[in-house]
């Protein structure tokens, strides 16, 4: 019985690790960046949107990544704030601190960031996403949250539990 409970939780360490592929970038100036790939969380005919989780290891900053990859639409840039429901009856609207267009792979895609409150953090890191919206030139976008509806909170917990 012992040896069942030892494999068990071995096992679930390894899957608890191996969910937090967490990437490091020190950059010239002596920052160091903690950060995931992004993952999908809408698709839709004329766009995907993608999030990911920045940590400022030298200020401690959380940030939010949003990538807007065009389908069927010609690129926009991300401006503005972004507002996010989670399943909590909270919502939140993240204040957008840099915004710019990419090119990857020979396709445009629109990159924003948006910088994490106590209250952010907190609300992100215990509720899934229900919604998200943002504003790509003037009009306002998003939609119902249709994949990895954890993947902030998980990020977040990630990041907060490394040593």
């Amino acid at each position: 019985m012992k040896y069942i409970l030892l494999l068990f939780v071995s096992l679930s360490a390894y899957t608890s690790n191996a969910q937090c592929d967490i990437k490091t970038t020190n950059r010239p100036d002596g920052v160091t960046i903690k950060y995931f790939n992004p993952k999908p969380i809408i698709r839709n005919s004329n766009y995907e949107v993608g999030v990911a989780i920045y940590k400022n290891v030298n200020t401690n900053d959380y940030i939010l990544s949003v990538n807007v990859l065009f389908m069927n639409m010609s690129p926009k840039k991300l401006k503005n704030d972004l507002i996010i429901q989670t399943t909590s009856s909270e919502g939140l609207r993240l204040e957008n601190i840099i915004s710019k267009q990419i090119t990857m792979n020979g396709r445009i895609l629109a990159n924003a960031m948006y910088i994490l409150t106590d209250t952010d953090f907190k609300e992100l890191k215990n509720y899934s996403l229900k919604s998200i919206f943002f504003y790509l030139d003037e009009n306002l976008e998003g939609s119902i949250v249709t994949e990895n509806k954890n993947i902030i909170g998980n990020e977040l917990k990630c990041l907060k539990n490394e040593i």
